[in-house]
Order: C-alpha cells, then sequence, then structure tokens
C-alpha cells in the first residue's frame, strides 16, 4: 500500500485545545528529555497527556528520548 494510503488511514486528527497545563508539561518535557523546540515539546506532552496509547506519528528520532512514548514511523507505518 502505497505511503499517502496508509497515511490516510490513520484516524482523524482531533483539535486540542493548548492549555496553561500542557505547557507547563511542555516545559518539563523540554528539560527532562531535552526536546529542543517548544513545538516538538507540546507535541511529545500532549502524547503524554491526553493520548491514551501514547503514540506520536513522526520521523523525528528526538521523540525517541521521550519515556513513555512510542514513535512510529510514517514511512513504516502499517495501520
Amino acid at each position: 500500500m502505497a505511503l499517502s494510503r496508509r497515511l490516510a488511514s490513520v484516524r482523524g486528527p482531533t483539535i486540542m485545545p493548548l492549555t496553561s497545563e500542557l505547557v507547563l508539561a511542555a516545559q518539563s518535557v523540554m528539560r527532562t528529555f531535552r526536546v529542543p523546540g517548544l513545538f516538538d515539546a507540546i507535541y511529545a506532552a500532549t502524547a503524554l497527556n491526553r493520548d491514551d496509547e501514547r503514540k506520536m506519528l513522526s520521523t523525528d528520532e528526538a521523540y525517541d528520548r521521550v519515556a513513555g512514548t512510542t514513535r512510529v514511523d510514517p514511512r513504516t507505518y502499517r495501520p
């Protein structure tokens, strides 16, 4: 199956509000796991705090340092 089809089969995105609690969690992720950017830290904090499976779809290996999450490479994703 082509990559674009596999990615299209991913559950629909959910828009989640950016709360002060999430920003504080992101700051903690930045310090604890050496995640370099705020956007990346927010993504990781969201996975940790709001996703039951704690999975992130990304090619960025920096997420591999975030304990408690699983990074799924979209190039190898199989639904």
